[in-house]
Order: structure tokens, then sequence, then C-alpha cells
């Protein structure tokens, strides 16, 4: 064994392994375009260092042979892999699986003619042996060798060269290190190799894989120290021309190297004025880029365009890695638009705080006070305006951060599970609550709604409406003459009634009065006497009867009676008292006025369950007892079929 090609063969072992940890790294965890197809070139390559160094020290002629294939299996993959990757990595290629298959079409055709060659030599003359026996490294080259795959190996290599010095030169140059470390990298091997098979060198050393070991290191600095594959050109410039703020990269003399063209645009400068000068000489707002450039760290200063725009421009290192920095980055926003913003944002702002102080509505901010399990417990005041305090009872500041349970006790129960469900569903809730504040009855609207993860309450007093409403509903059902219920006041009222009687021991009695002789009043004394009279039986009536009776006007001059829990006998008992109380004259100012009644009764459930076959029962045996001359009558059970 040549001691030429043993004292060699640690840097290829050394270089294999260090081709393995790029793949593996770019495999593992691709940082940007091509990163994958990069990394299978790299295994390649591997490949071809661990084959080269077999076909050291295997032993026997079947052993080299496999070391052989193996790596011209390597060699034929390696160079349509880097053309691959670099189209991949500039990002100006659409690649489809079509050209894939197309450009990896003549190297499977080589492997596989690798491993059959001893049948037919195509690749190389077999065995690759000198005459002593040794083995070769530059073998006799067979037709596919020199005539397919040399051409395509250094074809797609060259075009993959040229491509990337093409990319060198469009690029940023921050990028520039990048590519021509991966240029240098690749050219390397790719020179040695051509100068070998040229013929220069003895044929039992390959210089090729020591060549590639060394250009391993290469791509291992760029890697670790420049970035290799954090981001492409092209999407770096795709992203950086883009941007709407400007970005100006400069170097560690802070001279421009770099923009884009939202910069030159706020500048209102060209290129050509820019590129290569220190940057605070370079664009018109000198002092305050000087004032950020000075400044340790990640910096920012604001200032004033010619234009009247407001600037706010920052400053930031670029350190690839460690603590060194290699120049610095200037990014310029045009914040006009954003100072507007905020500026109406104060003013609104302010405008809603004057609305909430002077607001003539209680409005509380709440914060939820969330258990274990995260429901709501209570909920803690965070703002109340002067309205909400007057309202309560309490200062505002006392207010804030108190409990809610504790402020508007002792009506808070039915109001804080109203709230909780309103921010369990994260709808609104609108209820109203009786207030009795300074013994004085009110009545409040309370509206609260979720925001965020708060709860905004509005409340105000409802209580003239509620008034109004009761005035609305007595006026709907109660009778303006002698403040007795209407017809249709025992029609709401009653059915309750006589509900309860239906499960009660005893049921309900209804008793049906007619006022005797209410005409002849009317007509000799007139109708404002009549209307006294009236009053005054119905207030004589009211005093025969108990708390929870109905005593309803229906008619002119028809009233009905409604008895709670209250047979025939004690029906009759309430028709006797008033009939006695009767008895006595109406005094109608000199003159004595005489009225009888006439009333019919009807029984729960004998005449019926419901109020409207009760009064038809009753109302019958009213007119009953009318025909006799007036006093009690009692619905018959054929009145009562008759009423249902």
């Amino acid at each position: 064994m040549p001691e030429a090609r043993l004292f060699w063969l640690p840097w290829i072992v050394a270089g294999g392994a260090l081709y393995v940890w790029l793949a593996a790294a770019l495999v593992r965890r691709p940082t940007g375009p091509g990163s994958r197809t990069m990394g299978f070139a790299l295994c390649a390559v591997a490949v071809w260092l661990a084959a080269a160094a077999a076909e050291v020290l295997v032993p026997g002629e079947r052993a080299y042979l496999v070391a052989v294939a193996v790596k011209y299996t390597a060699i034929a993959l390696a160079p349509p892999a880097f053309l691959l990757f670099i189209a991949h990595y500039t990002e100006r290629y659409a690649i489809r699986p079509v050209h894939v298959a197309l450009l990896f079409a003549l190297p499977l055709a080589t492997i596989a003619l690798a491993w059959t060659n001893p049948w037919h030599e195509w690749m190389w003359a077999h065995p690759p042996l000198g005459p002593d026996g040794a083995r070769l490294v530059r073998l006799d080259w067979g037709p596919w060798f020199r005539f397919a795959h040399l051409p395509f190996s250094y074809g797609t290599s060259g075009a993959g060269i040229l491509l990337a010095f093409v990319e060198l030169f469009a690029q940023s140059r921050l990028y520039r290190a990048q590519i021509a470390t991966l240029i240098v990298a690749v050219l390397i091997p790719a020179v040695v190799s051509a100068v070998y098979i040229a013929g220069y060198g003895s044929p039992r050393v390959g210089p090729t894989p020591i060549a590639f070991a060394v250009s391993g290191t290469l791509l291992a600095f760029g890697f670790v120290r420049l970035g290799f594959f954090r981001l492409s050109p092209i999407a770096y410039r795709s992203i950086f021309d883009h941007m709407r703020d400007g970005v100006v990269v400069v170097d560690r003399y802070r001279r421009v190297v770099d923009l884009n063209q939202a910069a030159l645009t706020l500048a209102g400068r060209a290129a050509g004025d820019v590129i290569g000068y220190r940057v605070e000489h370079a664009f018109p707002w000198r002092d305050a880029l000087a004032a950020a450039l000075a400044a340790p760290g990640a910096r920012t200063e604001t200032c004033r365009a010619a234009d009247g725009r407001t600037l706010e421009l920052g400053v930031s290192s670029i350190k690839p890695s460690g603590d060194r920095s290699v120049g610095e980055i200037v990014l310029m926003r045009d914040v006009t638009e954003r100072e507007r913003a905020e500026a109406a944002l104060r003013e609104s702002e302010a405008r809603v705080r004057r609305l909430i102080e002077h607001s003539p509505s209680g409005i509380l901010h709440l914060r939820p006070r969330l258990g274990p399990a995260g429901d709501v417990r209570d909920f803690t005041c965070v703002l109340a305006n002067p309205a909400a305090a007057a309202i309560l009872g309490e200062p505002s500041q006392d207010l804030v951060g108190r409990p809610f349970k504790n402020a508007v006790h002792p009506h808070t129960p039915a109001l804080f599970q109203a709230f909780r469900d309103a921010m369990r569903t994260g709808e609104a809730c609108d209820v109203e609550r009786q207030v009795v504040r300074d013994g004085r009855e009110a009545w409040f609207r309370f509206i609260a709604a979720p925001v965020s993860a708060d709860l905004l309450v509005t409340f105000f007093d409802v209580t003239e409406r509620r008034q109004r409403e009761r005035e609305m509903h007595a006026a709907a059902t109660q009778d303006s003459l002698t403040g007795l219920l209407n017809r249709r006041g025992l029609e709401t009222d009653g059915p309750a009634v006589l509900r309860a009687g239906a499960h009660a021991p005893i049921g309900s009695s209804l008793l049906y009065l007619d006022l005797d002789g209410l005409k002849q009043v009317n007509d000799s004394l007139g109708h404002e006497a009549g209307d006294y009279v009236l009053v005054e039986f119905a207030a004589r009536v009211h005093g025969c009867t108990r708390g929870p009776d109905l005593f309803a006007r229906v008619g002119g001059d028809e009233f009905v009676l409604l008895l709670p829990e209250t047979d025939a006998a004690g029906a009759d008992d309430v028709a006797t008292r008033v009939l006695e109380a009767l008895r006595e004259p109406f005094r109608v100012g000199e003159a004595a006025v005489v009225c009888g009644v006439s009333i019919g009764i009807a029984v729960q459930p004998t005449h019926g369950q419901e109020l409207k076959d009760l009064l038809q029962a009753a109302d019958r045996a009213m007119y009953a007892a009318k025909a006799r001359g007036g006093g009690v009558a009692h619905a018959t059970p054929a009145e009562a079929a008759a009423g249902g």
C-alpha cells in the first residue's frame, strides 16, 4: 500500500466525518430554500470520501471492486445535486418533478453501468489494477465515462458555478461572502479532479478526496460563521425590497452598503447618492441619525421631515455570531399616520372619560374574581363614575377596589347572578330591580355587557316610568268612579284566585250583585246623585268583605264579589251582610234614597272552575232573584249546565 495514500487517509476520513455532520444538520433542521438538497449533495460527497478510504483499506479484490462502484455512485449523484441546490437556493427557477427526473436520468444510468462494469467495461477497463496488480485511482476509462458521464458531471457542476457567479454580482454585499465561499468550496475539488483526470499526478493516489476535505472545511466555516442557508438571497431581496419601512444596511464604518426602495423614497435620494457614503451624511436627518448611532444598544430617535412627516429612526447592530458587530441596520418608519391615530385615540378617550364623568347614568367597570375552577365568585369595581357613586350612596374612591357584593346591598344576589350569566354566555343582560334608598322606593334598570375579560354596567333610575306603567295599568283595570276593579281587572286577577281554589279543600264563591232602583235615582235626582249612590254602595259592600276577596264593578249598576275558599253557606253569610248594609237609606242631600240589591250566587266547582262559567251561572241566578223582587238566589245545577 503506497505510503502517500496512507498519509492522506486521516484527512479523507476527517473530511468525510465533517460532510456527514453538515449533511445531518441540513437534513434534520432545514433552515432555508435548498438546504435539504444541499444536505443530499453533501451526503453523496461523504459517501465518496468513505468509498475512497475503503479503496485503500478493504482487503481482497471483490471488496475493492464494491468500494469503486460505491465511489462512482456518489460521484454520479453529487454534481446534479449541487446544480439542483443552486436552483433552489436562488429561487429564480421553478423546479418541477419532471425536471428532477430528467436531471438524474443519466446519473442513474451511470450508477447502473458502474455496478455492472465487469460485464461490459463501459466505465473503465476491468479489473481496475495496474500491470503489477496495484490498485489504481486513475483508471483506463471506458466510452461511457469519457463521452457521457464526464461531460455531464462537469457540465452540471459548471452550470451550478455559473449560476452562483451570476448571483454573486446580483446580490447585496451582505450575501456575497456566503456565495463566494460556496463557489470556492465547489471549485477546489472540481479543478483538482479535472487536472487529475487530464493525466497529471500519480494514477495510484487520487487528490480529489483530499480537495473535498479542504472544501468541507470552507463549507463548515460558511455554515457556522456566515450563516449558509439561513435565508436565500432572492428571498432576502424580495422581503427587503417590499418592506413598507425604509431599511439601510451600513458596515462597521457606518458606510451605506445596501438600502431598499422605501428608504430612497423617504429620503428623496437616488441610490448612487447614498451607497458608499456615511449614513449620517447621506440622509437629511443628520442630527437624529447621529444621536441614534451614538447611543449604545438598540435605540430609536424621532425626527421631523421637511414635508412635515414624522419619522422614527431605529438602529440595531448586525451580529452574525457572538458579540462582534459587523455593521448596523437603520430602520426608517413614517409614523405620521400612527401619530395622528394616537392623537385621535387620546382625544376619543378624553371624550369618553368626559361622557362617563358627566353621564346622568351610573357606570361601573367590574372585573371578575375567579375561583379555582374558573367560575366567577365576585366582581371587583375598577371604575365608578360620579352618578354611580351618587346612586349607590358611596364616594367613588370607596367603590373602586371594593367587591361588588358589598356595593349594592341588599339587592346584590339577583344582580350578581344576572352579571355572572352575562360573563358566562358573553351576551349582554338587561334587568330591573327595586332599590330602597332613604326610605324611598326606587326602580333601576341595569344593562351589563361583557367587554374582553371585564364587565361594563350602566344603570339609571326608571322609577317614573314604573309609576306611569302602574298608573296606566290601574287605568286599564280600575273603575274610575268607585276605585274598584273593572271587568278587565277582574278578568286579570280572578283566574289566579280560582286556580288556587281548585287545589284548596274549599273552593271559591262568586256573588253577582245588581243595584235595584238606580235608574229612578238618576231620573229623579240626576246622575251626580246616582254616582254618589254607586260610590256609597261600593263602600258599604266593601265593608262586608275580607282582605283576599276581589270586588269589581263590571257594569253600570252591576258588581261582582269573588270570595276565595268560601262555600255556599259562607257566600250566604256575606250576601246577608250586604242586604243588612243596604237597609239604611242613602242620604243624597235632603233626600233619603232606598235601593235594594239582587244577588246571584255560584259556587266552585259545582257551577264550574273557570271565571266565565261562574259569572254566567251567578248572572242567571241574579236575574232569578230580581224576578222575585230582589234578595238572594243560588244558581241551580240546570243553570250550571247552561253556563258550561
